[in-house]
Order: structure tokens, then C-alpha cells, then sequence
């Protein structure tokens, strides 16, 4: 699966977190300071991010991708990222992880 982003459509970010809390995903609060860098790294589990405030720039494929508030990034495991937060603005966001896998009964 490749990564993808759904822009917003004028959601409210703080609904957006919830409803994917309700469908199980663990999320947690995050802010990172103007000019926060995050050097290019991969998780081993899939990741989402719902921007919150503010806005955050993820390098994704030689490709850089603008998050602003009410954007969601769903990141597949493996996926080779890195972020960057504008000078002059903070970046507030929740990131997370999907539900566990469901077992049959």
C-alpha cells in the first residue's frame, strides 16, 4: 500500500481525532516547535497524522507534502519519511497507529 493524504474539506481537525479514536486507532497529542526537523526514518507499523494547527512539511518519495489543519497523512509501514515544521509557526498534530488486527472467532 502506498502512502496517502486526504485533504480536508473543512472538518474540524479535534472531530477528525476522534472519530478515528472510535474506530480504534491509538492517537496521541502532539506539538513540535518552529523549525523542528525530522531526519529521514521509517516505523515498522503503519502511522496516521491529523493536523491539528499550524502546518508540517513531510519529504515522502523525493516529494515534499504540505500538511495543514484538518489533513490527514496515512503512512503504511516501511514508508522512508521525513518532516519539517515552518519557521515561524508551531505544529500541532495527533499521530498513531490503526487498530490491532482483529482475530477470528
Amino acid at each position: 500500500m502506498k502512502f496517502r493524504i486526504v485533504r480536508s474539506e473543512g472538518e474540524n481537525p479535534h472531530s477528525l481525532s476522534q472519530q478515528l479514536r472510535q474506530e480504534g486507532w491509538s492517537l496521541l497529542d502532539w506539538k513540535d516547535p518552529p523549525g523542528t526537523q525530522y531526519p529521514p526514518h521509517r516505523h515498522s507499523h503503519d502511522e496516521v497524522i491529523v493536523m491539528i494547527e499550524g502546518s508540517i512539511q513531510f519529504g515522502i518519495d523525493e516529494n515534499i507534502h504540505t500538511l495543514n489543519p484538518g489533513d490527514r497523512l496515512f503512512l503504511p509501514a516501511g514508508t522512508v519519511h521525513s518532516a519539517n515544521v515552518p519557521v515561524g509557526q508551531e505544529a500541532h498534530f495527533a499521530i498513531g497507529s490503526p487498530p490491532p488486527a482483529q482475530t477470528p472467532s
